[in-house]
């Protein structure tokens, strides 16, 4: 019994062995699963490529059983059968193509292994060249991979999936320790940078599997890992209807999340401020401000919409009802919505002047007693008051409706802006009224409560006095400093009278700036006014000149040219100096000076090379507004003579004539005389060298010369 035993399995190995070698000829023999065209991932078609573990219907067009084989194609020729398969007995079939390896195949009949069939579309054809019925298989390869390694517990990160030989196709995501609903929750309604991402679509299979339709590669896709436990996860990604997966993983750290508040936020009553709530391992926590009995109670969302860690809260203390999301709101950056329930309350009138208190915590925290709030502070509302105004003035153009309170201040340290109560025409007119609690009214745009207009004080004879209301336009806000700036351009800005007659801003009138404020923003019963009054002056410019009303310019290096201006310092004048018609040496310079915080300005030349006496004219013209009033033209004379430095002063070296007696009585003196007289009167005029060389002090050169002649003369004769 043993040795039959033994036999018997003897022959059974001796026939494995044969159909393992048989087998690698011929593979997966057998019959074709039922076929239905619709359960295939395509048809089998000539002259294609499909992707190796796709499944190819085919139909031979016969009601019956038909066995075939595919076969390999090998340089041009048929080479090994790698697959067969038969028919169900409506004549179609699906081929698996798992088995498939890259190369190129064709399909043959199982009785006429030698003969290519051509398939068009499914259909099985009749027979053809190798290269009209072969068909490509290749292999897909994937790679996925997360943008990044870890993540917060409710943080997102980017699926990037690359694929060599595929542009598009179905993506099966699983993960250990995830269900298909959890998975599916990740990338559904999620952002897909895609030029198809209207195709893109989270969907199931049969198997319930979570499949990514239309997947592309190369696209970024955003998987949001909100309600997924912290630990590490494995993702297998499959491509539905090939061999081709990938697998890569992600760690999902454990969230330590951490809010805090400024030590405490402080605002006038009536007016705003902005604090910020600090974010740790979150973009969005809760706030809750004041309390029932305060009288003032808001339960609200913060959102760090940039996620920087940062959110900017802005509460505005005038009229802080529901209507105005209880006077809370953020910026281009943050977001804050205040809770619709029952425990917030609103203030219609502006905010007491109280202490309230200010928490901060997670999302939840002030209605699930399982959280706690992180951080506390305080809102210290004070009483406001409004002080008073003062005119400025500032160039055409130095502040528009972009112009922050930021560029406002800058301007004031800068100089640009300057404390006057004459403004040329065409420049700006700036009134900063001091004080606080109208803000959070002028802000809402409360016009009711805070308004603002400039009125013309000298209308004329039997005329109504012009007025102008202004708008946010003509408002820069400095809340931080309690300052208002109300800019008005003399320019452009026109005031309307009563029977709608219009007129402009004009020179030798003045103009009363005045602001407005209800008893309910001063928090008293009347209404409080503070302004500030302003005259318009022509735009004029000048040029120092001597009593001939000629300006002399000393011929140096730095010839000096000053004058003054009625228009705004930091205005820009060019000088222009220009030769006459005519002149044998012709020259043409200009130079644009700014003018100063005194109204006056200096501009220099170099007329180093030209003589005394040169007679030129200088010209001025306004760089930044409509032009200039009165004379602008003036003549000028070269002088000897140096600049005095930076005052603008021009020093001129005179020549005297010294009789001879005085020279030839004191001789001594004279010698001694010279180099005291000639350094001071070269120091005062800027030398460096500290002596003249070409003149002395009381004489000419020929002058000199005679009286030494002279004093020989007379020395001779007294000899004899």
């Amino acid at each position: 019994m043993t040795q039959t035993t033994q036999k018997f399995r003897a022959v059974f190995l001796a026939a494995l062995m044969v159909f393992s070698v048989f087998a690698g000829t011929v593979a997966f023999a057998g019959t074709a699963a039922a076929a239905n065209a619709a359960d295939a991932d395509s048809d089998l078609n000539s002259g294609s490529l499909f992707y190796q573990g796709q499944e190819l219907y085919v139909d031979s067009g016969e009601s019956t059983e038909v066995d075939y084989q595919i076969r390999t194609v090998d340089d041009g020729s048929l080479g090994a059968t790698v697959y067969s398969f038969t028919t169900d007995a409506d004549g179609s079939a699906i081929i698996d193509t798992s088995s498939l390896g890259t190369g190129s195949y064709v399909l043959v009949e199982a009785n006429n292994r030698g003969t290519p069939l051509v398939v068009t579309t499914g259909d099985v054809g009749s027979s053809g060249e190798i290269s009209a019925a072969s068909f490509d298989v290749t292999e897909q390869d994937i790679s996925a991979s997360f943008e990044d390694e870890s993540i917060n517990q409710g943080g997102e990160t980017t699926l990037n999936v690359d694929s060599a030989v595929r542009s598009q196709f179905d993506l099966v995501v699983e993960a250990e320790d995830l269900s298909n609903s959890e998975i599916s929750a990740l990338f559904e309604g999620n952002e897909v940078e895609s030029p198809s991402e209207d195709d893109f679509q989270v969907t199931t299979n049969d198997d319930d599997e979570v499949v990514l339709q239309n997947f592309n590669k190369g696209d970024e896709y955003t998987v949001d890992f909100t309600d997924v436990d912290a630990g590490q996860y494995n993702f297998t990604f499959s491509v539905a209807d090939t061999t081709a997966q990938d697998s890569t993983s992600i760690e999902v750290d454990e969230l330590d999340q951490t809010f805090s508040l400024p030590n405490s936020v402080n605002v006038e009553s009536g007016d705003t401020t902005t604090f910020q709530v600090e974010m740790q391992d979150s973009t969005e926590a809760d706030l809750l401000i004041g309390s029932p009995e305060d009288g003032y109670s808001v339960n609200a969302t913060v959102v760090d919409e940039d996620e920087d860690g940062v959110a900017n809260v802005t509460i505005n203390t005038y009229e802080a009802t529901q209507a105005n999301n209880y006077g809370l709101s953020g910026d281009e950056d943050s977001s804050v919505t205040a809770f619709n329930n029952d425990t917030n309350l609103g203030v219609s009138g502006r905010l007491d002047s109280a202490n309230y208190d200010i928490e901060v915590g997670p999302v939840g925290f002030a209605e699930d007693s399982s959280l706690d709030s992180s951080d506390i502070s305080t809102l210290a509302v004070t009483e406001s008051s409004i002080q008073g105004a003062q005119s400025w003035t500032a160039p055409a153009g130095a502040v528009d409706s972009e112009t922050t309170r930021e560029d406002v201040l800058e301007a004031i340290e800068d100089g640009e802006i300057t404390q006057d109560s004459t403004v040329a025409a065409g420049d700006l007119a700036i009134v900063q009224i001091q004080g606080s609690g109208f803000f959070g009214a002028f802000e809402r745009g409360a016009t009711e409560d805070v308004s603002l207009e400039v009125e013309e004080m000298d209308p004329g004879a039997n005329r109504e006095p012009g007025t102008l209301e202004l708008t946010t336009d003509n408002v820069v806000v400095d809340d931080e400093n309690n300052n208002l700036f109300v800019v008005v351009d003399t320019e452009s800005a026109e005031l309307t009278r009563p029977n709608d007659e219009t007129v402009g801003f004009s020179s030798g009138n003045e103009y009363n700036v005045t602001m407005t404020a209800s008893g309910e923003v001063v928090n008293g019963d009347d209404d409080v006014t503070v302004g500030s009054t302003f005259e318009v002056v022509d735009r004029e410019a000048s040029l120092e000149t001597n009593d001939d009303d000629v300006v002399e310019v000393a011929a140096s290096e730095n010839g000096s040219v000053e004058g003054e201006s009625s228009i705004a310092p930091g205005s820009e004048i060019r000088v222009r100096a220009q030769s006459e018609s005519g002149a044998t040496n012709t020259f043409v310079e200009t130079q644009t000076v700014t003018v100063g915080q005194n109204g006056t300005f200096n501009a220099s030349f170099d007329f180093a090379d030209l003589e005394a006496g040169t007679n030129f004219t200088l010209s001025l013209n306004d760089q930044t507004g409509s032009g200039l009033e009165g004379d602008t033209e003036y003549s000028a004379v070269i002088v000897n003579g140096t600049s005095g430095g930076d005052d603008g002063n021009v020093t001129t070296t005179e020549t005297n004539n010294t009789t001879t007696e005085t020279t030839t009585d004191e001789p001594t003196e004279t010698t001694e005389d010279t180099p005291e007289e000639t350094t001071e009167e070269t120091t005062e005029g800027g030398n460096t060298d500290g002596e003249t060389e070409t003149d002395t002090p009381g004489f000419g050169v020929i002058v000199a010369l005679v009286a030494l002649i002279a004093a020989a003369l007379l020395a001779v004769r007294r000899d004899n």
